[in-house]
């Protein structure tokens, strides 16, 4: 299968930009292009045009083009049109290990069935025509879903949804001893460039998350030991490192002292989770899942299909698996409410009416009780595939289960996680902590 990559809303669009040399001090494309045009010799290609400037993201630079390849080069079949995706800061301290590390986790989560980009080639040094890390993915034009979702019938969504859990099961099914992030190997470190042809090697991903091109960063409590077997002593782990930068922020005269007040009220809800019952799954040691921390529709790539006389939008490949990571499970069950409810998308709602799709831990339990009619359909046929899929991969789970880890005490414990990252600068973050208190 040809794996898609297209132009997500944050990452890749046709929209030209005419402030992304200026705000990110980069070069020009009219003469950056040029030096893409070079690249053909080091790819294998007997030439590269029919160049296009895609809108990039915050990290990186994204330019569409046609490849011609050379007689014999060994490159996936039928890919002619490829993504080039470039730092936009190159020469950034360990950019080129994140360029190597965003390879092997593609590459170990293709292996898994889930769809994303075929690499084609990475170079991770800036020994090359465009003095910068690259890596070459392949591509094909497929609409994202946010562009097209709403236009969908009640029948298709209903088969989205079906196709939505099983990535999520996929997801769920590759499972790692703790929680931490995901890197290249010390083997494929060493690795600077690669190419598609390369079957074999540090980046030959085998089908098993203790043996693989990847490995996770290793966490560790003040004592010394592992932290990450329970979602809430990954959450304390992450809340000592920030009191210990906040402590050093401090020290180098940062004003940064009232921030202090917050992190020592996480810490307190932390211990009080401790000592109630009703979070006992926080505190409990639990397998660790591969997680995309941002499954969101602007990164699903879907493409229209008829089957005889039914209308279907297939999944095609899932986007950004930059920071993926491994998780406790309980962290992973955010309701995907973009699914039922598009009121985030009304520019004319305020808050609490209008919020994002990150804000679906911050509603109250309550706040789909009174659903009807289509929504209501997609979010009980929904509900009632994942609680069967949970069923088959970890034994018996309820529905009582479910709506705690989904609405109750799994959403503060995520709403808790969500908070180790707050800067604590917007009186909405300052809201919602005083909220979580008293829930």
């Amino acid at each position: 299968m040809d794996s898609p990559i297209s132009r997500p809303a944050t990452s890749q669009s046709d929209t030209r930009s005419t402030s992304s040399t200026d705000k990110y001090q980069h070069e020009p494309f009219e003469t950056f292009k040029e030096k893409i045009l070079a690249l053909s010799t080091g790819i294998r290609a007997s030439s590269i045009d029919d160049l296009r400037r895609m809108q990039g993201g915050s990290y990186n630079r994204v330019v569409l083009a046609h490849v011609n390849w050379k007689p014999g080069a060994l490159t996936p079949p039928n890919v002619n049109e490829v993504i080039f995706r470039m730092p936009r800061q190159p020469d950034e301290e360990d950019v080129s290990e994140a360029v190597q590390s965003q390879v092997a986790v593609m590459k170990f989560v293709r292996q898994h069935g889930i769809p994303v980009a075929e690499v084609i080639e990475f170079d991770a040094t800036v020994d090359n025509a465009i003095c910068s890390p690259y890596t070459v993915l392949s591509y094909v034009d497929a609409p994202r879903l946010d562009q097209v979702y709403d236009d969908m019938s009640l029948n298709e969504k209903l088969h989205f949804v079906t196709q939505y859990k099983h990535i999520l099961a996929q997801l769920e099914e590759v499972q790692f001893p703790r929680a931490g992030s995901l890197h290249c190997t010390e083997e494929a470190v060493h690795v600077v460039h690669w190419c598609w042809a390369n079957s074999s090697g540090p980046y030959h991903v085998e089908a098993d998350a203790e043996s693989c091109s990847v490995h996770l960063s290793r966490r560790r409590a003040s004592d010394g030991s592992d932290v990450g077997k329970s979602a809430l002593s990954l959450i304390e782990a992450q809340l000592a490192e920030r009191q210990a930068q906040l402590d050093d922020d401090i020290e180098t005269g940062q004003h940064v002292e009232y921030k202090k007040e917050y992190f020592d009220r996480l810490q307190r809800i932390c211990v009080q989770m401790r000592q109630d019952k009703r979070y006992s799954r926080a505190w409990q040691e639990d397998v660790s899942v591969l997680h995309h921390w941002d499954l969101e529709p602007r990164n699903i790539l879907v493409q229209h299909e008829d089957e005889g006389t039914r209308s279907r939008w297939k999944i095609k490949a899932v986007l950004d698996w930059d920071d993926a990571l491994a998780v406790p499970t309980i962290l992973t069950r955010k309701p995907a409410i973009w699914r039922w409810d598009r009121s985030c998308l009304h520019s004319s709602l305020t808050p609490p009416d209008k919020f994002f799709d990150w804000d679906a831990d911050t509603l109250q339990p309550d706040h789909y009780s009174g659903l009807t009619g289509e929504p209501q359909i997609v979010k009980q046929r929904f509900e009632a595939l994942y609680r069967n899929q949970v069923i088959s991969i970890n034994g018996k789970w309820d529905i009582e289960e479910y709506v705690d880890v989904a609405y109750q005490t799994g959403r503060w414990l995520r709403n808790l996680e969500r908070f180790t990252m707050c800067t604590f600068s917007e009186k909405s973050e300052v809201d919602l902590l005083d909220r979580m208190e008293l829930e």
